[in-house]
């Protein structure tokens, strides 16, 4: 084996060009479908199923920097223009809008339910570009199973029934578009910040791409506690119940309804009240 630095030189670039190639062959899960277009307002629009990622996206883009209204952990929604949305609040969407656009050039909104009016999106916001976020449909199904308690079969239709209709928007809008794979990107973080950087057209600081990094997990458990549909909240009067009287109330998070509640003494259960 000839061991001059020609030799080496030589095999070090042929080293490099096999592993860029290997590389390129690698499916990171991000798709460019349209450019971004590059100017500096534009609203950044996260969509997908329910339980199919978009928080991971979302959080992300909080996490670079980027405003999305009250959106906090662990599901990054904006509450606010999520509810003149869907017309459940006294603002209409087009105020909240406009209020955003005032106040900041590029900002971002993340609704899963927006998939079933996104030619109407599209027309109301600003520059929009779509994140569109993917995950397996079994795993969506599952995770709904898990924290809704639906069956299985049900969820594995309405997933595929939703993403046939991003599908369809994908198929005919000229809007920027990057897709993402919502278990990809978890595999390959560095990658995955530099793509969402690039289609926002931002220059996240140090500290910024540090935090978004450590925000990616496959299984954020704040996210899995917030979603599950037994997940409940209520008060007690401790005062009272120094004279020996419970008093209190409970409810479900997600739906508001009533909960069995059990009273435990001593470890062992003395009254149920539903």
């Amino acid at each position: 084996f000839n061991q001059s630095p020609r030799c080496y030189r030589t095999l070090y670039s042929f080293l490099f060009r096999l592993y860029m190639q290997f590389n390129t062959l690698k499916n990171k899960g991000m798709v460019l479908v349209n450019p971004a277009i590059p100017e500096t307002e534009k609203t950044m629009v996260v969509v997908g199923v329910a339980r199919g990622g978009t928080s991971i996206v979302a959080g992300s883009l909080k996490h670079l920097g980027l405003f999305m209204g009250n959106a906090k952990a662990p599901v990054y929604e904006d509450t606010r223009l999520s509810l003149a949305f869907e017309k459940q609040s006294k603002e209409k969407f087009e105020q909240v809008i406009a209020d955003y656009n005032s106040k900041h050039d590029l900002w971002a909104w993340k609704r899963p339910s927006s998939l079933n009016d996104l030619p109407r999106i599209a027309k109301k916001l600003r520059n929009p570009h779509f994140i569109f976020v993917f995950r397996d449909m079994l795993s969506i199904a599952n995770r709904n199973t898990i924290s809704m308690h639906t069956e299985i079969k049900s969820g594995l239709s309405r997933a595929f029934d939703d993403y046939k209709k991003i599908i369809k928007f994908i198929s005919k809008t000229n809007h920027p578009a990057l897709l993402i794979s919502s278990e990809k990107v978890v595999k390959n973080k560095t990658e995955f910040i530099d793509a969402l950087s690039k289609f926002c057209q931002i220059t996240p600081t140090e500290e910024q791409i540090e935090a978004a990094k450590s925000f990616l997990t496959s299984n954020p458990r704040a996210y899995l506690d917030a979603t599950r549909l037994t997940k409940a909240k209520g008060e007690l009067d401790f005062n009272l119940l120094k004279c020996g009287i419970v008093k209190g109330w409970s409810c479900y998070v997600i739906n508001h309804g009533v909960t069995n509640i059990e009273v435990v003494v001593n470890n062992k259960v003395v009254q149920t009240l539903s």
